[in-house]
């Protein structure tokens, strides 16, 4: 604004802070300084946005179902084994009986032998026993085989019961926190305007600013008995007052505060869709007026947004921003 310029806002200023006879910083004129007027920039940004993720509820959910799941493997093995058990017995009975046939086969082809006169007589009775025999032979290899493959499937349950087990062990040693970090680098653009009043101890300035940038970083969020998801950082949109001092007439420490809204971009399963968190964020910096119309920051932002609940997780989500960048005046 040139020097001499009438400002309601900076008239009337005063009054807004030295609302009764007391004043902690005493506020007596427009002062003009070289941070003041309408302004935009680039900057550079650093950003990590933290995800404290606390997967409790959906991790006792899951290893309730996978306790259940092997409850019920557990119990259907040991049925199946009885059942094993069972058959062998009946198996090995009919191998004993089937060995007591032969015995009596054996005999009665001993006693043809040993009285030719009445083998001819005998020789039907021998040729069906033998055969009764075979036939009962290949029924018990035939069963002797199934139980060998039923035996093998039981041996197979008990180690994927194992591993059943082995894998609940490893979900229940499962930290119920864990964080996942967005970071990375981006540009951001900001649109601002500024005004100064003289105090008694420097010039106090204060502005307001509207601010955009691109998303960054990506991660993947990890939740028991879930599709693995992988996050990414959407655009971060914000806007804040800022309040500095001008102690010499080129430089002034700032602080600022505000709200920021943040997209988190959400890929599950071949799905996309898009989540927005608004919070409150705060900042401290420096800037320094290089000429008239031109000034470089330097700044540091937290911004704390509102929990998220994810697939039965619970997040808090937070943002730190280390910046740096080019204002220009008008």
């Amino acid at each position: 604004m040139p020097k001499g310029t009438s400002n309601p806002i900076a008239r009337n200023f005063p009054n807004l802070i030295c609302m009764t006879s007391f004043c902690i910083i005493p506020a007596v004129a427009e002062a003009q300084t070289r941070f003041d007027g309408f302004r935009t920039g680039i900057e550079v940004v650093y950003s990590e946005t933290t995800l404290e993720t606390d997967i409790s509820a959906p991790r006792q959910q899951a290893l309730d179902a996978a306790n259940q799941r092997l409850t019920q493997g557990e119990a259907e093995l040991s049925s199946a084994s009885q059942r094993l058990s069972e058959e062998r017995q009946r198996l090995d009975t009919a191998q004993s009986e089937l060995l007591t046939y032969r015995s009596q086969l054996s005999q009665l082809e001993q006693s043809a032998a040993a009285n030719p006169a009445f083998a001819a007589a005998l020789a039907p009775e021998i040729a069906s026993r033998r055969q009764a025999i075979n036939g009962v032979e290949l029924a018990l290899s035939q069963r002797e085989l199934e139980l060998q493959y039923a035996s093998a499937s039981v041996q197979s349950g008990y180690s994927l019961l194992d591993a059943g087990r082995a894998d609940y062990a490893a979900q229940s040693n499962t930290p119920s926190l864990s964080t996942l970090t967005l970071d990375g680098v981006t540009a951001r653009f900001s649109l601002g305007w500024g005004t100064s009043f003289q105090t008694a101890i420097a010039p106090l300035h204060i502005g307001i600013e509207i601010d955009g940038a691109p998303g960054t970083g990506e991660g993947l969020l990890v939740v028991p008995g879930r599709y693995d998801t992988r996050i990414k950082g959407g655009a971060v949109f914000g806007a804040s007052v800022k309040l500095g001092i001008v102690p010499i007439r080129w430089l002034m420490p700032y602080i600022s505060a505000g709200v920021e809204t943040q997209e988190f971009s959400i890929l599950r399963r071949g799905d996309r869709e898009t989540y927005q968190a608004t919070g409150f964020r705060g900042g401290v910096g420096f800037e320094f007026s290089v000429t008239d119309n031109n000034i470089i920051r330097l700044g540091y932002e937290r911004t704390i947004l509102p929990d998220i609940t994810f697939a039965g997780a619970r997040i808090e989500p937070s943002r730190d921003a280390f910046k740096v960048g080019y204002i220009r005046r008008f």
